[in-house]
């Protein structure tokens, strides 16, 4: 496994500010677990190389889409969300890039790949330690249910401005109740993130037989290269490789993640950097001058 140096270069790199980045990649997936910053660090990226929203597919949310209870679902919606990343990873083009965003990202088109090599897509892993991701999901919740509280308490003040029908008035008030008295705790988001990881690799392997054998398909040992692999296992296995590179987020930000996919994206020459001119020489701006 090639590691770098733990000092890193996207300290000395910042986001690009009066450069346009032109990516020769067809496509980039995106995979990890739950608080390690995948889809903020989608969302930067997909800004930084101009990839057109209807080339931006969200595994997370589409399955919430799809169902309510997220753990509990059916192979159906997973089958789907499968297919409809292969048809992503498939369409791969340089002139009209996608990311995908969903935890087989990385695996889907692995086997996408062993089909057809040329298929120019990268696979990217985002690894965090188990504290740091359950320290980001417990703030993230505390955040979220605080915003639930807050548009809770306005929509029941309009209610009794509008003299809302007492059914409407009550339901609100029990909601709002029930987002007061949630308690949660670290040790509640673990447990509950241990059992959705659980159930998870249970379904995958129900669907995909080639993963019978892996417990954890997010470890970075999967991965070609780990970028700042301090505070992670990573366990020198042979064998098949489900991502190109892999990001350790535990000690950077979301923003700082995204540099570092693209500086690698730089060293693998999928990325061209074109510099814009901080103005336009005067025959430009006049063009009869």
């Amino acid at each position: 496994m090639k590691e770098r140096n733990p000092e890193s270069e996207s300290q000395k790199e910042s986001l690009p500010n009066k450069e346009i980045l032109v990516p020769f990649f067809g496509g980039l997936t995106v995979s990890g677990k739950s608080g390690t910053g995948k889809t903020s660090a989608m969302e930067i990226l997909g800004d930084l190389y101009r990839i057109h929203p209807k080339r931006m597919f969200k595994g997370g949310e589409t399955m919430r889409e799809k169902t309510d209870v997220y753990a509990r679902r059916a192979k159906k919606h997973d089958i789907d969300i499968d297919q409809s990343q292969r048809e992503f990873i498939r369409s791969a083009d340089p002139q009209n890039p996608f990311i995908d965003e969903g935890r087989l990202a990385g695996f889907l088109a692995t086997q996408e790949l062993d089909k057809n090599p040329n298929l120019n897509v990268v696979r990217i892993l985002f690894v965090a330690s188990s504290a740091v991701r359950m320290n980001r999901l417990f703030n993230r919740r505390r955040s979220h249910n605080a915003k639930d509280i807050n548009r809770l308490e306005s929509e029941l003040e309009i209610a009794y401005v509008n003299n809302a029908e007492p059914e409407e008035v009550i339901f609100l008030q029990e909601t709002l109740q029930d987002l007061k008295s949630k308690t949660f705790t670290l040790n509640s988001i673990r447990g509950e993130e241990v059992k959705r990881e659980t159930d998870d690799m249970a379904q995958w392997k129900r669907i995909h037989p080639e993963l019978q054998d892996i417990d954890d398909i997010f470890n970075p040992s999967f991965a070609r290269v780990v970028i700042n692999p301090a505070e992670i296992n990573v366990f020198n296995k042979k064998g098949i490789k489900f991502y190109d590179f892999a990001v350790n987020t535990s000690r950077i930000s979301v923003e700082e993640a995204a540099i570092e996919v693209n500086l690698q994206l730089k060293r693998m020459e999928l990325v061209e950097v074109l510099k814009v001119p901080d103005r336009l020489p005067q025959n430009e701006l006049n063009p009869e001058a």
